[in-house]
């Protein structure tokens, strides 16, 4: 028996007394992810193929960047228009659906898929954060 697979056994235990509750689930893994040996164990969970080659690591921060700021500029550009016809060139290209008439809604719908975008960038930024911080290229502050 390998010394190793008593502590396996005993995560195994662990996660498996908490998957009742997935409120219990979140925060043992956000208490893994504080600690900062299993939060390297965490890493390598979550994006395995990410944590054995920085060259897939750097890629894959960069992509996310990319993703971001072409969310941020699409989601700004539906979200704070600089003019009218620019703002229905926008929501033309992007909603093709509504292309023919006067929808009523449309620029709240426009501000609502702007909004989304917004928040894919964000969400973008933080997944490009972790893998980041798995890498060891940043710490947690």
């Amino acid at each position: 028996m390998n010394p190793g697979d008593d502590t396996v056994d005993r995560l195994a235990e662990i996660v498996r007394d908490s998957l009742d509750d997935p409120s219990r689930v979140f925060s043992l893994i956000k208490r893994m992810e504080r600690d900062q040996t299993l939060s390297k164990l965490v890493f390598a969970i979550r994006h395995p193929l990410l944590y054995g080659s920085k060259f897939l690591g750097l890629l894959y921060v960069l992509m996310q960047f990319l993703l971001s700021a072409l969310f941020l500029v699409v989601g700004l550009l539906l979200v704070v228009p600089s003019s009218e016809e620019e703002f229905q060139t926008v929501t033309y290209q992007f909603l093709d659906l509504l292309t023919q008439a006067n929808v009523s809604g449309l620029r709240f719908l426009a501000f609502l898929v702007g909004l989304a975008l917004l928040v894919m960038c964000v969400n973008s930024l933080a997944n490009a954060g972790e893998v980041m911080q798995g890498l060891g290229v940043t710490e947690e502050g």
